[in-house]
């Protein structure tokens, strides 16, 4: 990826259109200053994020300091998940973004031999960041739609996280009722309102996901596999991998070689 990288003080009251394959990041210094990208005008907060991306028209009607990176890459697993983002959000870790942005500032123009990987390693870090920050402001918006703001929304994203961090382990509603404070039939009421499933599906269709990626990425077996994603038995594993992908895992596995140019095994 190409980058540069500053903190950029000054006025703007035109259109300013980002070239094709590039993406700008900023971060506001200050305590915020108007700005419109497509349109659309940006909250006057300090801690928002802008992700503009190649196409979009920013535009700003007052002076305004900010740590900003221009930067390409190339289509892939990063290049997508980048195009996700939305044009702005919310940070709500203004901290961690300013330290990363500020470390990226000093140690670009001296980024050579080992220390090119330090840089890279930041940016890497100020990504997933990115990425992460919005997928959790979007799912905050949408509890706002719902009327779920406040402890709830926080416990259920706390729920969340810990479904994803331990899908080997027992993950039954009567647990994470527990975990969250709540008798399991209200937990069980409340979980579906927010996130539009039962418990029981959304834990269901993670351990799928992980098991799709742990079929491609590794040598596991199955029972293994079945074993990491928390399925009581390979046969158990087997019949709901293919209830929800619509093949067997060993089916998935050949289409994926197959699509890539590996031998089959």
């Amino acid at each position: 990826a190409k980058l540069d990288r500053g903190i950029r003080s000054t006025i703007s009251v035109q259109p300013d259109p980002v070239r094709e394959g590039r993406r700008v990041l900023n971060f506001d210094i200050n305590s915020g200053y108007m700005e419109y990208i497509d349109g659309e005008p940006i909250p006057k907060k300090s801690d928002i994020i802008i992700c503009a991306k190649p196409g979009s028209f920013r535009r700003r009607i007052v002076p305004y300091k900010c740590y900003y990176m221009h930067f390409t890459v190339e289509k892939g697993e990063i290049y997508d998940e980048l195009m996700r983002v939305p044009n702005f959000f919310e940070s709500g870790k203004t901290d961690k973004y300013r330290e990363l942005f500020s470390k990226i500032c000093r140690n670009f123009d001296s980024a050579k031999g080992a220390d090119s990987i330090l840089l890279q390693s930041l940016v890497l870090e100020l990504f997933y960041y990115i990425v992460k920050g919005s997928e959790h402001a979007a799912i905050m918006e949408a509890d706002k739609e719902r009327g779920l703001e406040g402890d709830f929304s926080e416990k259920t994203h706390a729920i969340i996280n810990y479904v994803k961090e331990n899908l080997s382990e027992r993950l039954d509603l009567k647990t994470l009722a527990a975990y969250a404070g709540y008798s399991p039939a209200y937990f069980h009421k409340i979980f579906k309102r927010a996130t539009s499933t039962t418990l029981g599906e959304f834990v269901k269709s993670e351990r799928i996901k992980k098991a799709a990626d742990l079929i491609v990425t590794t040598s596991y077996t199955l029972t293994q596999i079945a074993y990491e994603c928390g399925f009581s038995s390979q046969a158990y594993f087997s019949a709901a991998f293919k209830e929800r992908m619509g093949v067997t895992p060993r089916e998935y596995e050949r289409a994926f070689l197959e699509k890539n140019g590996e031998n089959v095994k």
